[in-house]
C-alpha cells in the first residue's frame, strides 16, 4: 500500500476551472498534464492527481479547458478532447473516463479563446482556431459559426493574444483581436440570438 498526503498543495497552473466538484488545472511546466484537486477539497492536490496520457499529436500541448455539459473540454494548439471523469474513488467505487479526441477538430490559437456560451438553447464551447475562424462544440461534434469572416487575410500573424469573451446579458460573443499580429487593436460583436 502506498499512501500520499491528501494536502499537497498545488502545482504552478497557469489555466484552472472548476469540474464535479474539484478544480482542474494545466501548468506551463508541464503542458501536456492535467492536474486536479480531490473533490471538496479545492485545496488538496495529491501528487497523484494528474493525468500526462492524452490521444495529442507528438509536439501538441494542453492551451485551456473549460466545463461544458457534465464534461470537460481539453482544448490543444492541434486538437481538442473531452474528458468525462477526472479518476477518483467515490463512495468506495473508482470511477474514471479516457480523454476522447472531438473528431476532426482543429485546436485553439492561444489560452484566452475559448468561452463558455449557450447556443440554440444548450452550453456549448466556442473557440478560435487558427485557420477556420469561431467553432462551437457540445463536446461530440463541432462547427463553423463565422464563415462569412475572411480568414485568409489573418494569415501568417500571431493569433495566441486573441480573445474570445461571452458577454451573456447581450448574448454576444466578443472577439478581440490584432491586425498586426501585436496588441489587440479591432473586435468582433458575434451575435448569437435572433
Amino acid at each position: 500500500v502506498l499512501y500520499f498526503p491528501r494536502d499537497f498543495p498545488p502545482p504552478n497552473l497557469s489555466r484552472i476551472t472548476y469540474f464535479k466538484g474539484g478544480l482542474c488545472g494545466l501548468s506551463p511546466v508541464n503542458p501536456r498534464a492535467l492536474f486536479y484537486s480531490e473533490a471538496g477539497f479545492p485545496e488538496s492536490w495529491p501528487e497523484i492527481n494528474v493525468i500526462e496520457k492524452f490521444p495529442l499529436v507528438e509536439h501538441d500541448e494542453l492551451i485551456t479547458l473549460e466545463e461544458v455539459g457534465g464534461s470537460l473540454i481539453l482544448a490543444g494548439k492541434e486538437a481538442m478532447l473531452r474528458l468525462d471523469e477526472v479518476p477518483r474513488t467515490t463512495a468506495g467505487n473508482f470511477i474514471a473516463s479516457e480523454p476522447v479526441p472531438i473528431r476532426g477538430a482543429p485546436g485553439v490559437v492561444g489560452p484566452y479563446a475559448m468561452t463558455v456560451v449557450n447556443y440554440e438553447g444548450v452550453s456549448h464551447i466556442a473557440w478560435v482556431s487558427p485557420e477556420n475562424g469561431v467553432l462551437v462544440t457540445d463536446g461530440h461534434r463541432w462547427r463553423p459559426i463565422t464563415t462569412d469572416i475572411d480568414w485568409g487575410a489573418f494569415s501568417g500573424l500571431d493569433k495566441s493574444g486573441w480573445v474570445l469573451h461571452w458577454l451573456k446579458s447581450l448574448r454576444v460573443m466578443v472577439l478581440a483581436y490584432s491586425t498586426t499580429g501585436g496588441t489587440n487593436d479591432r473586435y468582433y460583436l458575434l451575435h448569437m440570438d435572433q
